[in-house]
């Protein structure tokens, strides 16, 4: 994983699909491996269309970044 972390901590995220978001993450932290994962290597194969418009439950949500990509995704 790569990581993208700017100033204070705060990491711009853009998917594949074009979901863009601000996320902030920990500083000496591995929380930019959890945001790559999510948002720049998709493994979860996820698609805007699949949440757009649906409540999604993100248990275990760690970080939160999944269930920031759901909630830029729509």
């Amino acid at each position: 994983a790569m990581s993208y972390r700017g100033l204070f901590g705060q990491i711009e995220v853009k998917d594949e699909h074009g979901v863009t978001a601000t996320i902030g993450a920990r500083k000496s932290s591995d929380d930019d491996v959890a945001i790559d994962e999510v948002w720049r290597e998709n493994v979860y194969r996820m698609h805007p269309d699949y949440v757009r418009d649906r409540v999604v439950l993100d248990i275990g949500a760690n970080i939160g970044a999944f269930s920031v990509w759901c909630a830029a995704a729509g």
